[in-house]
């Protein structure tokens, strides 16, 4: 049966800015194509937004997100 998965990683933060990757997944293989880096300025940035979804970060490092989520991916 074919599959069908999201998602987004976290890629950490420097200088007040959040980097999250955004993959896409067919049957367990990366569509090269439908991957995408997001960053966000996480001083102005409230909430995340991206395909739909909204995310409210709590606490961020640079190896470590805290958030809550508003809106699931579409």
């Amino acid at each position: 049966k074919d599959s069908f998965t999201k998602e987004l990683i976290y890629g950490g933060m420097s200088q007040n800015t959040i980097t999250i990757s955004y993959r896409e997944f067919s049957d367990n293989t990366a569509r090269p194509a439908f991957t995408q880096e997001l960053k966000y300025d996480f001083s102005q940035s409230e909430p995340i937004g991206f395909r739909g979804a909204r995310f409210q970060v709590v606490k961020a490092t640079n190896t470590g997100l805290v958030y809550n989520v508003i809106k699931p991916l579409d």
